[in-house]
């Protein structure tokens, strides 16, 4: 799961670094949660159910909407994400509960052969009051906050990822001036995602939510010769559907 705060516009940045100089305290926290790392969809159900938490003191109104992967679309985007959630925008009060029903629509056939990515993201938007008395909100600013999570639309025909899917994955290495490149190729119908891939128990790569290495798709990391010790292994951290972490090693 990832934080995003919401790109504001020229005008609201300019307003932000005003009150920046004024600031005393953020009245807005990442209190709506999800329960949850990941949307597992699988093609076999009509709808999956999502649990969201205010675990604030305030109420929030909260939006809802989908991504195909571009980061920058908002709750205005116009998306071919075949995914709708209900409600798509709602309020939760403080210490409450909310679910979020995901069902898929027919606006866009997706393959049957392997897994397709998409995003949900839920925003938390404060109450304008939330700042307390009008003489104690000049000296605050409210933050709108956005999450966003991966969901993996899974056909039934595919099944379940095997408990030891580190020991599917394909590795090769390459070199290229003072670099050596580890190309892994993912056997499966499922995304690989990568939390950390070391060479040689020496340099080890730092990775992001996204890097994912896509159904039987390949994916080339970048280490400096430094790493090269000569023990001809790599060393990786995968996630699970549970968001768990496994690790493993795969020789080259």
């Amino acid at each position: 799961m990832s934080m995003i705060v919401s790109k504001p516009s020229y005008f609201l940045r300019c307003l932000t670094l005003a009150l920046l100089v004024l600031m005393v305290s953020v009245s807005s926290l990442a209190n709506v949660t999800m329960t949850g790392t990941r949307i597992i969809y699988r093609s076999d159900v009509r709808s999956v159910d999502v649990n969201l938490a205010n675990n604030g003191n305030i109420p929030f109104v909260v939006q809802t909407w989908f991504d195909a992967g571009n980061i920058n679309d908002g709750p205005e985007s116009k998306t071919n994400v075949p995914f709708v959630a209900t409600p798509a925008s709602f309020r939760i009060q403080a210490g409450a509960g909310q679910v979020v029903r995901v069902s898929h629509t027919a606006l866009r056939r997706l393959p049957e052969d392997r897994e397709s990515v998409f995003y949900f993201n839920f925003q938390q938007i404060p109450p304008s009051n939330a700042g307390g008395s009008a003489a104690e909100g000049r000296n605050k600013m409210l933050v709108v906050l956005r999450n966003r999570v991966k969901l993996f639309y899974r056909p039934a025909r595919i099944g379940s990822p095997p408990a030891n899917v580190i020991s599917t994955i394909k590795a090769s290495t390459a070199r290229e001036g003072n670099r050596i490149g580890v190309t892994l190729t993912n056997t499966l119908p499922f995304y690989l995602n990568l939390t950390r891939i070391q060479l040689n128990g020496a340099s080890s790569l730092k990775l992001t939510a996204g890097d994912m290495v896509t159904p039987f798709g390949s994916r080339t990391f970048w280490f400096t010769r430094a790493a090269d010790s000569g023990k001809n292994r790599i060393s990786l951290t995968v996630i699970n559907d549970q968001g768990a972490g496994i690790s493993g090693d795969i020789p080259l």
